[in-house]
């Protein structure tokens, strides 16, 4: 009896594992299909396109649908989940095991466009993935100019009948705009109407061209003249159905000189007046300040204020800007060492006399990209050692030992006088008293034992 109750253990075990294995290995199988009710429409006329998804057992999936808006003008969807806006195609098959839904179009360009579809998401109602689909779908469609002559009935795909009235094209989009040298943010594209453009000081001007997505629109005339500071050059396109009209605004920053300087070592540092590109430290906030009558924006970060300048030769960097005084001590380089963050000090080095007897000055390197000034041991064996000159997060500037063996930092103080202070003479001195009283002791014990 207990030997057929193993069998039979023994087989369940058999059979529910061989389940397990077949629900693993099973995958739910899908296809998807996109096409167009006419491949060749006369423009005005509407057309179809359906896209439909299958699988062997109900499935759910998300499809982006992408069409040129300048030759397709969405009408409507007959069935099914679709947002016009962003193009999104929803399908939930349940209970059935496909699904499609059908998109109407009006033509209203002339030429050849494709209606493509990309699958960014196909499961099955267990939240498994669904293989052996197209992810991507495309299909052409061309749009025939109205023959000379007449009319024709509505065709090309649903919707219309009765006679057609020749209709001008509404397409008033730019294909691409270019500006000779320079680039555009963001690039171009176009359904966005608006860009900045950054050029150097002292363009006066700028080749735009303006290129239409329709033969049958116009361009308006584009003036390139700037002039220092901010430019708005508008370029407006105008369809064939003057009804429709679209504007394309290019907005133009040419840089400026600037009127607001401060004295640092005998030199004028201007600040910049437009800070788009400017590339800011990290855990720095940005502030406004009035100072005569004047707008700036420094940025602070713990005990420090810094402001963007740029000297003689254009050259542009960070300055530590005190707020109180208004003024501008020096320039302004942050360092991370040992997982702290300092700032770079500039060193005189006659104001460290003390230093001279045990160092001298040298360059420290902490790593490949950092190299500071700084003293270095005149004695050989204590060559990893280097001092350096920081301020800390709260403006106190201060010594610190850097080890480059252990690469470790800790701040370093000058030795006191009494410190420093050479020992060697009173320990000679010491021990010439020790031997002269040793001495006399013994001369004394010797006198005694003669006497005796």
């Amino acid at each position: 009896m207990k030997k057929v109750i193993k069998i039979l253990l023994m087989t369940l075990c058999i059979v529910l594992g061989s389940l397990h294995t077949y629900e693993n290995v099973y995958a739910t199988s899908g296809s998807t299909s996109l096409y167009a009710s006419s491949s060749s429409v006369t423009v005005g006329n509407n057309v179809n396109v359906t896209l439909s998804v299958s699988g062997d057992s109900p499935v759910m999936a998300t499809i982006m649908v992408y069409y040129n808006s300048g030759y397709l003008q969405y009408v409507s969807c007959t069935s099914g989940d679709f947002n016009p806006g962003n193009g999104r195609a929803m399908f939930d098959t349940y209970p059935n095991n496909s699904g499609s839904m059908t998109i109407t179009f009006k033509t209203i360009g002339v030429g050849s466009t494709t209606v493509s579809a990309s699958v960014s998401e196909f499961i099955d109602y267990d939240g498994g993935s669904v293989s052996g689909y197209s992810g991507s779908l495309s299909t052409t469609i061309t749009i025939n100019q109205i023959p000379s002559g007449g009319g024709e009935t509505g065709g090309g795909g649903g919707g219309g009948g009765g006679s057609y009235t020749p209709s001008l094209s509404r397409d008033a989009t730019l294909n691409k705009i270019t500006i000779d040298g320079y680039d555009l943010e963001p690039g171009f594209s176009s359904d966005v109407t608006e860009y900045k453009v950054y050029v150097p000081r002292g363009t006066e001007s700028l080749d735009i061209t303006a290129t239409k997505s329709s033969s049958k629109a116009t361009v308006s005339s584009i003036d390139g003249s700037v002039k220092p500071g901010w430019n708005e050059i508008d370029v407006k396109v105008t369809a064939e159905d003057d009804d429709y009209t679209k504007t394309y605004k290019l907005n133009v920053y040419v840089d400026e000189e600037p009127t607001v300087f401060y004295s640092l070592n005998e030199q004028q540092l201007g600040v910049v007046k437009n800070l788009d590109k400017v590339e800011i430290y990290p855990d720095h906030e940005a502030k406004d300040i009035t100072v005569e009558g004047n707008k700036l924006t420094i940025y602070n970060w713990n005990a420090y204020n810094v402001i963007y300048l740029e000297d003689a030769a254009q050259k542009r960097d960070f300055y530590i800007y005190d707020e109180k005084t208004n003024t501008v001590l020096g320039k302004y380089v942050p360092v991370e060492i040992t997982g702290r963050k300092f700032v770079v000090s500039d060193i005189k080095y006659e104001e460290f006399p003390d230093l001279e007897e045990f160092f001298e000055p040298s360059k420290a390197v902490i790593n490949e990209n950092l190299t500071l000034d700084g003293w270095k041991y005149k004695d050989p064996l204590l060559s990893d050692f280097k001092l350096i000159y920081l301020g800390d997060e709260n403006g106190e500037k201060k010594l610190y030992r850097y080890d480059a063996g252990e690469q470790t930092l800790q701040r370093y103080v000058v030795p006191t006088v009494e410190e420093v202070i050479d020992y060697k003479p009173y320990i000679f001195m010491s021990a010439a008293v020790s031997g002269l009283a040793t001495l006399l002791f013994a001369l004394i014990a010797l006198g005694r034992k003669k006497t005796n």
